[in-house]
This record gives structure tokens, sequence and C-alpha cells, in this order.
């Protein structure tokens, strides 16, 4: 049986001292916005970073998955697909930046709602593309194949995505939309957009 959508928190680059403490809290933080939305949670991180989050004694029931050394152009996809790798079994992923620490449990319900329906999905305030950004299990196989951001904006272009308009101000804060496509917003129609794949 498939497990619930599962959140995939992507660590940034870090160095130590009061960068790394700052996302400790952070990614703490959030992990606990994922639990109170009942979302299983993979921390994808440097190996560094991940036995920092280790000996910090974070929050329990966080599967950290290691990330392997990789440019800024493949931080992205080289995060979704190790996290996808670590819950083949999950019904979708939604890629959240650990600093996205004002998310609230609202928005992450909406957007996994609205994985029941589409392949991909985006939260959107004030029409303005941000993340969270989630996917439908249907897309395993191509998720844990992409080798660069380039191979994640070529997903987004080829499927639709569907925007998820939150009151959530929190989504602002994380300034990373290099893998949003400009007309990602676009949803045609507005009609329902049902998943045609089929999970390998």
């Amino acid at each position: 049986m498939d497990t619930p959508v599962t959140a995939i928190i992507m660590a940034p680059r870090l160095g130590t001292g009061g960068a790394l403490d700052l996302f400790l809290q952070g990614a703490a933080h959030v992990v606990q916005r994922c639990a109170e939305a009942s979302m299983p949670v993979v921390l994808v991180a440097p190996a560094g970073v991940a036995q920092s989050w280790d000996k910090a004694k974070a929050p329990e029931g966080v599967h950290v998955a290691s990330l392997a050394p990789c440019t800024e152009e493949e931080l992205a996809a080289a995060t979704i697909r190790a996290g996808v790798q670590v819950s083949a079994k999950a019904s979708g992923w939604m890629f959240i930046p650990a600093d996205l620490v004002m998310l609230r449990i609202s928005t992450l319900h909406s957007l996994c709602a609205a994985l029941q329906e589409h392949l991909i999905v985006h939260a959107t305030h004030d029409n303005q593309p941000r993340l969270p950004m989630g996917f439908g299990a249907e897309l395993f196989s191509e998720l844990i194949h992409m080798d660069s951001n380039r191979a994640l904006l070529r997903l987004l272009n080829r499927y639709p995505t569907h925007a998820v308009e939150v009151d959530d101000p929190g989504v602002r804060m994380h300034q990373w939309l290099s893998a949003l496509p400009a007309s990602i917003g676009d949803v045609g129609d507005g009609a329902p957009r049902a998943r045609r794949l089929t999970r390998p």
C-alpha cells in the first residue's frame, strides 16, 4: 500500500557555524509542520549536514538521505531524485526548501489534495509561482532519472502543472524560482486535469 505524500526537504549549501545552526533550527520547524500535516519526511543533505542533524537531536521520524556531490545547477534535481529513491512507495512527493520556516499546514493540505487530481502542483501567492511543488507518483521513473535542473525544467514543460493559490505569505520567503518556467502558472481553461499516466 502506498504511503501518504512524502515531503522532500532540501538543504541549502552550508558551511559550519551560524549558518548551519540556523539551518538546523529552520529545518526542524519545517519538519514539524510536515509531521503535523501527517506527511512522512525525507531530509536530503550533504553528509556533513546530515551528521549535524543527527547530533542536534532533531525531530524523530525523519529519513535522512545523503546528497551526492553536485553543482548548483544540479542541486534541486539531485535532491528530488535522492528523496524519491528512498520513498518509492509514496503516493506523491512535495519538494520543500528547508528555509520555508513560515510555511502553513493548510498550504501542505491544499497541495496534497491537489495531487489527487493533477500530476504536478505548486503553490502560488498573489498569483506569483512559489514553492512547495508536488509531483504525482506516476512520475516516479522520470524523477529518479533527472540529472540536472534543466531536466527538471523539461519535466515541468512536458506535463501540465496546476497552480494552487494559498493564503500563506510564508511561501514568499524562498526566492529559488530558477526551476519554474515562466508559464508554470498557466492552467489553460482551469478545468481539472486528471492524471493519465500509469506508474511503472
